[in-house]
């Protein structure tokens, strides 16, 4: 099962990805305006999640970078800005298809997770 916002285009998708999810994006946001938002940084491309049932947006996205220089800078300098009303959310992504293990509690795969965060 492809997710809708994976880009099967992608010819290799086994070196290493530049990107940053973009959290709690107004409905109205698009692909052009992730870019435009990222422009100072360099983006190579941009996703925006869409529901199949509605085409409506889900609210995050993904932006691609060239290298991790400006995919650090992007992430320092956007996290909490404001994008057509909304305090954005902005970090750095896993790769697609690699999700950590459904073992244990939620509470203690948050707690994992922060653990490895700090």
């Amino acid at each position: 099962m492809v997710a809708p916002w994976c880009d099967s285009d992608r010819k290799d998708r086994s070196g290493r990805e530049y990107r940053c999810y973009v959290g709690n994006l107004p409905w109205s946001a698009d692909d052009r305006t992730l870019m435009d938002a990222f422009a100072d940084f360099g983006p190579v491309s941009s996703e925006i999640a869409w529901t199949h049932e509605t085409g409506r947006s889900r609210g995050f996205g993904f932006v691609y970078f060239e290298d991790g220089d400006s995919l650090d800078d992007a992430i320092e300098v956007m996290a909490g800005q404001v994008i057509g009303g909304r305090t954005i959310a902005v970090l750095l992504a896993g790769r697609p298809g690699l999700r950590p293990s459904s073992g244990g509690s939620a509470r203690r795969r948050l707690q994992d997770y922060y653990l490895v965060l700090y």
